[in-house]
This record gives structure tokens, sequence and C-alpha cells, in this order.
């Protein structure tokens, strides 16, 4: 089975929600492979819509929060010593 990706979706800058590319697809009527193509080039859709990947994979959690806390306890680590 692929990885599931979701995306952001927002209208003239404010979050609508997120979504898989085959529900914002069924939303706005448009072909599945648009909202990824949209996404990858950080166009617009229809001059108001904007379409950001946030998630890869089911049940996988997004990888910003994670590489911020990894980058704390890195820091400490390093500047407490052995």
């Amino acid at each position: 089975m692929a990885a599931k990706k979701l995306y952001a979706m927002y209208a003239e800058g404010t979050k609508i929600g997120e979504y898989s590319s085959r529900e914002i697809a069924d939303l706005l009527k448009i072909p599945q492979n648009s909202v990824t193509n949209y996404a990858d080039t950080g166009l617009l859709y229809k001059g108001r819509y904007v379409f950001e990947v946030v998630c890869e994979g089911a049940g996988k959690t997004r990888k910003e929060p994670l590489l911020k806390e990894w980058d704390k306890v890195r820091v400490r680590i390093l500047t407490a010593g052995r």
C-alpha cells in the first residue's frame, strides 16, 4: 500500500483543513494529480487555493516538531559533554 500524504489546504491565506489529495480533488472537482502538482510547485490554484504537504505516510507525525526537539536535545548533549 502506498504511503498516504496529507495536504493542508488554504483559501486566500486561511487554512481550510488537512486532507488527502483525493479528498481535495473531490471537493474542488479537479484531477487528483493537480493537487500534488500545485503542492510541489507552490502555485495558487485558481488564484485562491494553496496546497502544502503536511504529513507523509499513514501514522507518521509531522517532521518539524521532531526536528526542533532533536536540535534541543543535541545541543544539550553537546554543551554538557560526556
